[in-house]
């Protein structure tokens, strides 16, 4: 009895099954166009949802796939956002996950050059001081992205607009010294000297604006690239504030070898925290001795410093080879002076007792003779002949560019008064020969004469 219900009611069960299935076929499709979509415009359904002004909450406007502020937003401001079904986290960018991921946030368009900062919950809310360094004073639109580096196809920017106020008060820093690729090692005593507008240091603790310490940091902002903190400047003139330091506040040393190292200058508050005003500069570094930075170098080549004959005369012919260093042959202009190391001028010293003045400060050549730059001296004896390379104020390098070479030197007087006196004696020589056998020869004639 029951198969035949069974079978009588058969095909409308076939029937709803089918329809069943149908419809869960239909509404899991849908959901995965709908999340196709989603994964290529805003997989994480990322919202700007609100700021924080003036320590009030306050909501934002959404346009399309557009978020808006009305109001300005100062320095003390924060954005805030909001998403779903993923973590964000700094610490993606180097450990890739599934479900992880960070923001990238640019100003205007997509691009390296355009980029503020990168966001995780380790920074979030987002403070309007960190990304003030590019903000327009006025209308600003900046576009949230979201990356998973599992994820080769970018996603769609997500836009915030609002308004900056008071950004030419903001902080800056600006490098004034040393030049881009300068060298920091021993002997270099490098200097760092730093301008800052609106920002000056101080060693105790104040909260409020405008006042902090700057952090020193090569090639990255971590602990690890971490160098030390500078805390006092000095009123300048024109209300900017000067900070100077060196290699003896700042231990460069432990930075490794590199003919490109980026050192990194951020302003903090009091309580060091970024105020998102920063400026870096790349130099080269060789404490260790291990890297090819292109210093200037000049080297004797001839006389052989092994040689076994020491002895030099006036004649003697000098050769020498420079690197990475331009000589030149008279002085700049005035006007024309700069502290660039890489070119300047060739001096030559012959140290003779206490005196080491150079003989030629300014010598064109890469050889000489020491009758050509002047030398003379009445007594042979050891000299030592030094080279050495001078920036365009007649300044030695840093670090030094020289050598040098210890000759015999015989000079060409001495030699030649020798030989006079020598013709002389043997002239006189001869002469007494000449007259003894004369003396001789007449004495036999006499005698033979006689007899």
């Amino acid at each position: 009895m029951n198969l035949q219900v069974l079978f009588k009611h058969f095909p409308k069960v076939v029937w709803g099954l089918v329809s069943t299935v149908s419809v869960f076929s239909l509404v899991f499709s849908f959901a995965s166009l709908k999340t196709s979509a989603q994964a290529v415009s805003n997989p994480i359904n990322l919202q700007i949802s609100a700021v924080t002004k003036d320590g009030q909450f306050q909501a934002t406007r959404v346009v399309g796939n557009d978020w808006i502020f009305d109001g300005e937003l100062g320095l003390s401001d924060t954005i805030r956002y909001r998403w779903k079904g993923v973590d964000i986290n700094l610490k993606y960018k180097t450990s890739p996950v599934l479900g992880g991921g960070y923001l990238k946030v640019y100003l205007d368009s997509v691009s390296e050059a355009n980029l503020l900062i990168e966001q995780g919950t380790d920074n979030y809310p987002m403070k309007i001081s960190d990304i003030s360094g590019k903000l327009k004073n006025g209308l600003n639109k900046i576009l949230f992205v979201y990356v998973n580096p599992l994820v080769k196809d970018p996603f769609t920017p997500v836009a915030f607009t609002f308004n900056y106020k008071d950004a030419n008060s903001q902080p800056k820093i600006e490098v004034l010294k040393p030049q881009p690729g300068a060298v920091f090692m021993g002997q270099t005593d490098q200097s760092v000297v730093i301008k800052l507008t609106n920002f000056k240091l101080v060693n105790q603790e104040q909260k409020q604006t405008g006042i902090g310490r700057m952090m020193v940091y090569f090639n990255e902002v971590n602990g690890g690239g971490f160098l030390g903190t500078i805390k006092t400047s000095s009123a300048q003139k024109d209300g900017t504030f000067e900070v100077r330091f060196s290699e003896t506040d700042i231990d460069f040393s432990k930075i490794p070898d590199s003919p490109a190292t980026k050192l990194i200058f951020v302003l903090v508050d009091s309580q060091e925290k970024e105020i998102g005003a920063k400026a870096e500069i790349s130099v080269q570094t060789n404490y260790k001795g291990s890297a090819d930075v292109g210093l200037p170098k000049i080297t004797i080549i001839e006389p052989n410093k092994d040689r076994s004959d020491l002895s030099t005369t006036g004649e003697t012919k000098f050769l020498v080879a420079v690197e990475n260093f331009k000589i030149l042959t008279e002085r700049p202009a005035a006007g024309g002076i700069d502290s660039t190391s890489k070119e300047g001028f060739l001096q030559i010293i012959v140290v003779t007792g206490d005196k080491s003045e150079p003989l030629q400060p300014i010598w064109g050549k890469t050889s000489f003779t020491l009758n050509e730059i002047g030398f003379s001296s009445d007594s042979e004896g050891q000299k030592k002949v030094v080279v050495q390379l001078v920036d365009k104020n007649f300044q030695r390098l840093k670090p030094q560019a020289t050598d040098q070479i210890d000759v015999f030197y015989k000079p060409a007087t001495a030699s030649n008064s020798n030989s006079s006196v020598d013709v002389q004696n043997n002239t006189w020589r001869i002469a007494i020969i000449i007259m003894t056998v004369v003396l001789i020869i007449g004495g036999i004639t006499i005698l033979i004469t006689k007899g």
